[in-house]
């Protein structure tokens, strides 16, 4: 992340200081400001008074096409100071050479997009997710409710921590983040470490995208899918990926790769899933699983999303030991600059 630019102001009504980088607008009524992008990057405007703390105005600036322009708010009469980032996306503490866990490199020129190592939950980046009404019951496990619930999400000692807990005997309470209207990338490596919630109580953890446009009925995901990068149900050692388009009800359709995990339900194990406008690649601890070519591929800008639920496969609601927990050390994501094959 890289700051582009300074605009400051003794007195806002009466006119501006420009550095490099950056237009002011004078003739636009407020503050307009505009300045130089480079299509497909994201920015963010933040603005401070003292040069020290700064306070974020608007993140996740898509640049579509050369140029941006943003406005800024009115300003009483002490100094203000404006910066707009490029590549805001980047967590500062993710390691500058960071790039995707691969026992085969992919032959791709990657370049870090997004990135978030949990030192604190980021609303700049994420949205805590809040179920308004009851997720899809486990009849056979006796959960007849399960919610996504905002108090069941915390960050600690640098990992996004899930929650598990159980009100009641029918009841399960879980937590979800999702970059929904945040941060929508389009195609590229998306990559999590994660350690899973016990398969044991009932839990499944999972890393996903999901499309705008999902719901909608015409034979294909180009125009939004749900991608299940990983789900956790099962008590061995496996992982699931599934692809969902079409929407949920009577048209629904799915693709379904059941695929080996080594060491799954102990310790931290990383998960990817390389995107492109021909293929879906997914990867485990840097190990090509299975590779997806059809027409549920989404063509489309995707938020990412991540979870503990109530398991539709393996465990015991009423025997589990609660509260149960899922670790999320870091989720980072790379752009392609030059695009290679794969597996």
């Amino acid at each position: 992340m890289k700051s582009l630019c300074l605009l400051f102001s003794l007195v806002p009504s009466v006119g501006a200081q420009i550095n490099t980088g950056l237009a002011w607008d004078p003739s636009a009524p407020g503050w307009n400001i505009h300045w130089n992008s480079t299509p497909g990057l994201y920015y963010a405007v933040e603005k401070t008074h003292d040069l020290q703390a700064w306070t974020l105005l608007e993140s996740g600036i898509l640049a579509e096409s050369a140029s941006l322009e943003r406005s800024l708010p009115e300003e009483s009469s002490f100094p203000v100071f404006y910066r707009v980032l490029e590549d805001a996306f980047v967590d500062p503490a993710t390691p500058a050479d960071a790039q995707p866990v691969l026992n085969v490199p992919t032959g791709d020129d990657w370049v870090l997009e997004f990135s978030d190592e949990f030192n604190f939950l980021d609303p700049s980046k994420w949205n805590v997710t809040v179920s308004t009404k009851t997720r899809s019951p486990r009849w056979d496990k006796g959960i007849q409710r399960w919610f996504w619930k905002e108090e069941n999400v915390s960050v600690e000692n640098g990992e996004l921590v899930f929650k598990v807990t159980k009100p009641n005997s029918t009841t399960m309470y879980c937590g979800s983040v999702d970059s929904r209207g945040i941060y929508e990338p389009l195609y590229g490596f998306m990559e999590a470490r994660i350690q899973i919630a016990p398969v044991v109580n009932a839990i499944h953890t999972a890393f996903w995208t999901q499309g705008q446009n999902m719901n909608n009925v015409d034979n294909s995901g180009a125009d939004g899918a749900e991608v299940d990068i990983v789900e956790t149900p099962w008590a061995d050692e496996r992982g699931q990926t599934v692809i969902h388009w079409d929407g949920y009800g009577a048209n629904k359709k799915s693709k379904t790769n059941r695929w080996s995990a080594p060491g799954l339900h102990t310790g931290y194990h990383t998960f990817s899933m390389h995107w492109t406008e021909s293929f879906i690649d997914i990867f485990y601890d840097g190990v090509f699983k299975w590779r997806y070519e059809g027409v549920g591929i989404p063509q489309v800008r995707e938020w990412l999303w991540l979870s503990v639920g109530a398991s539709f496969g393996d465990g015991d609601f009423q025997n589990g030991t609660y509260p149960s927990y899922a670790y999320v050390d870091y989720v980072r994501v790379w752009r392609s600059e030059t695009a290679g094959t794969s597996q």
